[in-house]
């Protein structure tokens, strides 16, 4: 529909927009003049490119007396600028890892809605996120961030989606302008609180993220135990956080945290096949006080590698603190 045109924006006759090409955003658009929504009405109006804008646009005026604006950018640098933001300015305050589906729907029942969560360093930045999301996509149900730090210091930002056969492709269009924001390109995503994160890509999110309510019946119930949170439900601890630096933080009432780096996780067999190391036989100190202040997991040692198993499942781990 863009005929080659790098943008491309259907607006109506207050300037307000309507519809947008794929991946064009609410911050590379400029409203036009008033003036020119009387002129079109008579002749398409062509609106010259400044040296500073570098752009060239028209207006026109369809049957339905909706104004038409196409622009092509030349410019390299076409600055982000809604609320108040541009080009990097978020970058280093939002993590570069983000989940998927891994908290509960305010919007609906979570088999018809998709939630993506995002960890950003303060606030502020979480506020001027959720305005940048809620002003430039209108497929977004709900955007928010919570109103408290979490248990590692960090706001949340959330965003629902209705669950559609076009959710993915939405997802990598808002993916797109944070990347705008953050600088970040080197994205992961978790799914269902799952130990394993992925690379970003249309392809991944279609092979992990279902798009209609059945099948995130199916999907739920086959990632229940990958879910982190459901692997400790027979543990005697009260909370558990997976950073996004695959660092697993677990604490106890009255006890001092433990920290652990995440290695591995999978069925039992091929995951204990996969370690290379030697069964420890000098910490079992270490083993009596894991088992006490986790729970029994069959917890042994490989050379500095801790696995702990779960019906069918094992953890492998490295301990920090």
């Amino acid at each position: 529909m863009q005929r080659g045109l790098q943008e491309a924006f259907v607006i109506d006759s207050q300037g307000k927009i309507k519809l947008r090409g794929f991946r064009n955003y609410a911050f590379d658009y400029d409203e036009p003049e008033k003036s020119l929504f009387d002129a079109a009405l008579k002749q398409v109006q062509l609106i010259e490119a400044t040296r500073t804008t570098g752009r060239r646009c028209s207006n026109g005026r369809s049957n339905s007396g909706t104004s038409i604006r196409c622009c092509d950018t030349s410019s390299t640098n076409g600055a982000s600028n809604i609320m108040g933001l541009r080009k990097g300015d978020l970058a280093n305050l939002i993590d570069n890892t983000f989940e998927i589906d891994s908290f509960k729907s305010k919007m609906g029942a979570d088999k018809n809605i998709v939630t993506l969560s995002f960890s950003v360093s303060h606030k502020d930045p979480g506020d001027d996120l959720v305005k940048f999301l809620e002003g430039g996509y209108t497929f977004i149900l709900d955007a928010d961030v919570t109103a408290g730090e979490q248990a590692d210091g960090t706001y949340k930002v959330f965003i629902e989606l209705e669950r559609d056969r076009d959710v993915n492709k939405n997802i990598m269009e808002i993916m797109d302008g944070i990347t705008n924001l953050s600088n970040i390109d080197n994205w992961r995503l978790r799914y269902y609180k799952s130990f394993k994160g992925h690379n970003l890509s249309l392809e991944t999110l279609e092979e992990f993220v279902p798009n209609n309510p059945d099948e995130y019946g199916i999907t739920v119930k086959e990632s229940n135990m990958n879910n982190y949170k459901n692997f400790f439900n027979k543990s005697y601890v009260d909370t558990i956080v997976l950073e996004s630096n695959d660092v697993l933080t677990i604490k106890k009432s009255y006890s001092n945290p433990v920290q652990f780096k995440f290695i591995n996780f999978g069925p039992t067999v091929s995951t204990l096949e996969s370690i290379t190391e030697s069964f420890n036989t000098q910490d079992f100190a270490e083993i009596i006080f894991l088992s006490k202040y986790i729970g029994d997991y069959n917890i042994t040692k490989y050379g500095n590698k801790i696995t702990l198993e779960n019906s069918g499942s094992t953890l492998v781990l490295e301990r920090i603190i």
